[in-house]
């Protein structure tokens, strides 16, 4: 971001950013942190623009009543109604609309892409139980022994627990 309160084009690579290689998940883990911190900023200075535009509409409104009120047309106060078609039909009040629909506009974007952020971390969580479901199911990977250790201790350590289960239910059927 080149200022505070701007947001370039450089700031927005969004297709790329959403882009995930199924080859390097841990790669697009550590990348998901700091684009939703980018992301996030973003936001808020989406957010911040949003304001002031909103702001620039009231000021400028308000600027405009106010000289239209002063400029007495045959010494006759101009009427709320007239006010409001003078300041409306005003280059300066179209202008600052135009500005902040374009804010709103951009601001709902962000909101978008804040969101598409977020479910790009579920994707890459969701590639992640997939790629680990395939990886152990899979004729090609060739176990190792630590997994075979593992899945050894898992079994003994499941019919522990089922002789465990199994002693404590007759233990209290004999109590009853």
């Amino acid at each position: 971001m080149e200022e505070e309160n701007t947001i370039t084009e450089e700031d927005l690579d969004y297709d790329s950013d959403l882009e995930v290689d199924p080859h390097n998940l841990h790669e697009e883990w550590l990348k998901q942190v700091h684009l939703e911190n980018k992301y996030g900023k973003l936001l808020v200075v989406a957010n911040k623009n949003l304001s002031n535009a909103a702001e620039h509409v009231k000021i400028t409104r308000s600027g405009l009543i106010k000289e239209c009120k002063e400029n007495k047309k045959g010494g006759k106060t101009p009427t709320d109604k007239d006010a409001e078609s003078y300041y409306r039909l005003h280059p300066k009040h179209k202008r600052a609309k135009r500005e902040q629909i374009q804010a709103e506009y951009e601001y709902g974007m962000m909101q978008n892409a804040v969101w598409r952020i977020q479910t790009r971390k579920l994707e890459i969580q969701e590639l992640w139980k997939m790629y680990c479901a395939e990886y152990f199911t899979s004729d090609i990977a060739s176990p190792r022994d630590f997994d075979k250790e593992l899945i050894e201790n898992m079994r003994k350590r499941q019919a522990r627990d089922k002789i465990k289960r199994a002693h404590r239910l007759t233990k209290s059927r004999r109590t009853k």
